[in-house]
């Protein structure tokens, strides 16, 4: 989105701060998601082979919730991105 602006892509402002909000945000969840869900879930299956505590099952689908979250996020981004501008012909009247 940044390198589209600089070469001056038909890309409404609008959409393209949309999209950097967006992205903003799935990088928000992903810091989460690392801090709070991975690095505790990391330690629970350390080292391989051990018996799993009680609060492994809720982190695991606390986890695959946050994660559906952070992938929404990147595809509404991208659909903000990649979705076609509408065309305006010059034989059509405007609405006023």
């Amino acid at each position: 989105a940044l390198i589209c602006s600089l070469v001056r892509c038909p890309l409404s402002r609008l959409r393209v701060v949309i999209a950097i909000l967006l992205v903003g945000g799935a990088l928000g969840v992903m810091i989460y998601d690392y801090q709070h869900i991975y690095r505790p879930l990391e330690a629970m299956i350390t080292p391989p082979g051990q018996v799993r505590p009680m609060e492994f099952t809720p982190l695991h689908e606390r986890s695959k919730y946050v994660n559906s979250v952070h992938v929404g996020l990147c595809l509404l981004a991208s659909i903000a991105l990649c979705w076609p501008p509408r065309v305006v012909r010059k034989d059509e009247p405007r609405a006023q």
